[in-house]
């Protein structure tokens, strides 16, 4: 339904989909780092009318829909902290045919994302 809406607008498309993942989403911290598959996300969205997880979780299922609507997407992992080596935090970036854009699902739209080290990752 996100791709009908707009299904030749890349720009359009990216908004559909971030506006969709962002009032669906809820936060929820692991005690224990696991990586929830979208099938599984898309289920319990069906379940509950939420998509529950974290950030690793939102942006493996956003880069699943952009890729099936055609959009390239790449994840970015970033370490937030300079002396700690783990990266702890990744988002997607979307390519609307000009340029990657960033999209982070846990954060608030528009938010400047600040990183000591990021690594980009292909899907």
């Amino acid at each position: 339904m996100l791709y009908m809406k707009s299904p030749n607008n890349n720009a359009q498309l990216l908004e559909n989909a971030d506006e969709f993942l962002r009032s669906r989403f809820v936060y929820a911290d692991e005690s224990i780092e696991t990586l929830q598959h979208p099938e599984y996300m898309l289920n319990g969205l069906e379940m509950s009318g939420r998509l529950v997880g974290d950030c690793d979780d939102i942006s493996t299922l956003h880069a699943a829909l952009l890729t099936c609507m055609g959009i390239k997407a790449r994840f970015v992992a970033i370490r937030s902290t300079f002396n700690d080596p783990n990266y702890d935090h990744v988002y997607i970036e979307a390519n609307d045919g000009k340029a990657w854009i960033p999209y982070d699902i846990t954060l608030p739209l528009g938010a400047q994302i600040e990183w000591f080290a990021r690594l980009t990752i292909a899907v």
